[in-house]
């Protein structure tokens, strides 16, 4: 029984002995998984091209101007076999003073948007704060409308209560793209327990002290912003 066994462990066992391994891995990496000049320069080609038609678009409304940050792995070159998929978060230019952020009654890692100004964004207010619903409804509707527009691109099914409206590229000429645009409202505060943190300034650059970015979540309660 027991060189049965053995005989059929050796079996399963795979010799490497004699084998580069160093060469196996890169030739792994370059074949496999590091994405080509060449697929990095069209995802960001047509990627470049739907976040400039949807600023365009935004800032042709009456809510003023908007920003873009880009999120993801493409981004931070970090990003292996395809360039599918990666954020963009696009934020009003609201002037300061115009709203603050509450967390004091709100949930774990959720705020109330007090809107402190008479703005463009009143509208999706309800008792001085911004409904996260409202909010949603509205952007939602009005940047499917803008990508339809868009050649290549077209919108994806999202769940409800997603911040994300999810949009996807499909070319002969590159790899599919999905991409989620995110409406997002920045604010000057910290929770205290955040800001309390000794250690802050060590985690968090300096220029991430100056505030953060937070998006239309869907929560159990209406008006709620999430962090």
């Amino acid at each position: 029984m027991s060189e049965q066994l053995d005989s059929f462990v050796e079996q399963m066992l795979i010799p490497v002995f004699g084998i580069d391994t160093e060469l196996m891995w890169n030739q792994f990496f370059e074949n496999d998984v590091v994405l080509s000049q060449q697929q990095l320069n069209s995802a960001k080609a047509l990627y470049k091209e739907l976040k400039e038609k949807v600023l365009n678009g935004l800032n042709s409304d009456r809510c003023g101007k908007w920003d873009s940050i880009n999120a993801g792995s493409i981004f931070d070159q970090t990003k292996v076999d395809e360039p599918d998929e990666f954020d963009c978060l696009l934020v009003p230019r609201i002037p300061s003073g115009y709203i603050k952020a509450e967390y004091e009654s709100a949930p774990p890692g959720f705020c109330y948007i007090r809107v402190l100004e008479e703005n463009c964004f009143t509208e999706f207010c309800e008792r001085g704060y911004l409904s996260s619903k409202k909010w949603r409804d509205h952007f939602t509707s009005r940047l499917k409308e803008i990508v339809t527009g868009i050649n290549n691109w077209e919108c994806l099914p999202s769940y409800d209560g997603s911040a994300a409206v999810p949009v996807s590229c499909r070319t002969r000429s590159t790899n599919d793209i999905d991409v989620d645009l995110v409406p997002a409202l920045h604010v000057l505060s910290w929770p205290s327990r955040a800001r309390s943190r000794d250690e802050i300034d060590k985690i968090i650059p300096s220029d991430g002290l100056q505030g953060h970015h937070v998006v239309a979540k869907a929560y159990k309660e209406n008006g709620i912003i999430t962090l």
